[in-house]
């Protein structure tokens, strides 16, 4: 995902080379993540929000892989009632 400013408070994300999406935000959010960035080394507000995108993306994914306990307690139940639990 590249992420590139268009004007003011308003970031073109190229999510594929065929599809582009605009993000807003308010001129307030981006000075304040500008600023952020630079404390963090990031040569872009641009480059911090898309680093910040990326590990949100990444641990919602990591989360779905994990089972619930409600699906541990069903496997649980099952495997009890197939004789593999006691």
């Amino acid at each position: 995902m590249k992420l590139n400013m268009v004007t003011g408070a308003t970031m073109k994300i190229s999510a594929s080379e065929d599809q582009q999406l605009t993000l807003k935000i308010s001129k307030q959010t981006h000075h304040s993540l500008h600023q952020r960035a630079k404390e963090k080394g990031f040569l872009s507000a641009e480059a911090y929000i898309e680093n910040i995108l990326e590990q949100v993306a990444q641990k919602i994914t990591e989360e779905s892989s994990q089972p619930t306990k409600e699906d541990e307690e069903r496997v649980k139940q099952r495997l009890a009632e197939l004789g593999y639990l006691d």
